[in-house]
């Protein structure tokens, strides 16, 4: 394997060195000065600085240009919403570099893994009218989760206010997410309804997708999850992009655009909520959760996974779920969730790591493969997009495969497989 670096790649490095510059003043700038006190200090060293920009720029040439693979998107998310927001926080603050060297090692782990040709590959197995079976299970729970905020009562908690959702949040929850309800309601935002918003518009049935979009709506205002009111809008753009443009510089561009608005959002009309919704939640607490985590069992036993699947052979070591734990050893008391590398850390240490960046990589490996079937990249990324995000930001991986439903998601990509259907060709 030997890297070939183009010339049109360079506009996209120069992006992303753009971004970087734009998160690094942000956090100068904002960040530091105003939330401090959550752990964000400042303290600029030139030769940790100077280090920051190494470590980005050993990765930069591997950064994917083109849209033609599912992997190469989440590929270069790993640069944007990892990697550089860790080099921004050990170049400004006092934080140490393990996290970020890690990262990185995951990111070439993943990387190798995706460049690797496997001998035999399984013959696929198409299901017969695959499509419209993924449809009438979507509807399905889609209409079964909207019976049930009726049924439960959780509907009385109906808000749409940004600042109000945690206020209502736990009253619903209490509500709508008993039993296995508590799973379905997280499968239909995230993946059902999603699989149906990306088949209307593989139909350009516009009209259908609108009215998805404002059920989607409807289930933010009963579940407070923030993340669930701009799913719409992300996949619609997922598919008016890439079915325009064949590269992937757009992302870098937008990253850059969306800090550059917040910040003068508060500039301009002293509006604290936009930049810290944009620029610290998103990029900042992502990476400084990574770096608590790391902090927490560099000195305190791994878990093992006895939260999870080996919980009947390995004790449990703490008196609070690992999220809580992580909350109350940052200050915050929050529910500290947070991406693969954490988690994986948190497990098992840099073996942990490992093997959680090995199963991502065959899962990016899958979706590739799906691809190469009949399935429009865009599709698939539509499909999988919010799990996998939530995988690689805010949740233990295999928690991403059961609970956040990226192993449903296959399952519809895997339906959606036709060599019948020739509305799947590009």
């Amino acid at each position: 394997m030997h890297l070939k670096i183009s010339k049109k790649i360079i506009p996209l490095i120069f992006g992303l060195c753009t971004f970087k510059i734009s998160l690094d003043i942000s956090y100068i700038l904002f960040v530091s000065r105003y939330f401090e006190y959550r752990g964000f200090d400042l303290n600029i060293s030139i030769l940790k600085y100077l280090l920051s920009w190494i470590s980005l720029l050993i990765v930069l040439p591997f950064a994917p240009y083109y849209s033609n693979k599912p992997s190469n998107y989440f590929i270069l998310t790993i640069i944007l919403s990892l990697i550089i927001p860790l080099t921004s926080i050990y170049g400004l603050s006092s934080r140490n570099i393990d996290p970020l060297l890690i990262t990185i090692f995951c990111f070439f782990i993943i990387y190798f893994i995706l460049k690797i040709k496997l001998v035999n590959r399984i013959k696929p197995y198409y299901i017969k009218n695959g499509n419209k079976i993924a449809v009438i299970i979507s509807l399905f729970f889609i209409l079964l989760v909207t019976w049930w905020y009726f049924f439960s009562g959780a509907y009385k908690y109906f808000n749409l206010d940004f600042t109000k959702v945690y206020q209502f949040r736990e009253l619903s929850n209490k509500l709508a997410s008993v039993g296995i309800m508590s799973y379905i309601n997280g499968w239909v935002y995230k993946v059902f309804i999603v699989y149906l918003m990306a088949y209307a518009l593989l139909k350009r049935n516009f009209a259908f997708f609108m009215i998805l979009f404002f059920i989607e709506i409807f289930f933010y205002s009963i579940s407070g999850q923030k993340s669930v009111f701009f799913t719409p809008i992300l996949i619609f753009s997922i598919w008016f992009y890439l079915k325009n443009f064949k590269t992937l510089l757009i992302l870098p561009i937008g990253f850059t655009i969306i800090i550059i608005i917040s910040y003068y959002s508060f500039l301009l009309f002293d509006d604290m909520l936009t930049p810290s919704m944009f620029i610290r939640r998103v990029f900042f607490v992502p990476a400084k959760l990574s770096y608590d985590y790391f902090d927490f069992f560099a000195e305190n036993h791994f878990i093992y996974w006895s939260n999870s699947f080996l919980s009947h052979f390995i004790e449990y070591p703490y008196s609070l779920p690992l999220a809580e734990l992580i909350g109350n050893y940052e200050g915050t008391g929050s529910h500290a969730n947070n991406g693969f590398i954490a988690s994986g850390y948190a497990h098992f240490g840099l073996v942990g790591v490992m093997i959680y960046a090995v199963i991502l990589g065959f899962i990016l490996k899958i979706l590739d493969y799906i691809a190469t079937r009949g399935v429009p990249v865009w599709f698939v990324l539509c499909v999988v997009v919010v799990p996998l995000r939530d995988a690689l930001i805010s949740s233990d991986l295999l928690t991403t495969l059961l609970t956040h439903g990226l192993i449903i998601a296959l399952i519809l990509l895997f339906l959606s497989i036709d060599n019948n259907k020739i509305y799947y060709k590009k």
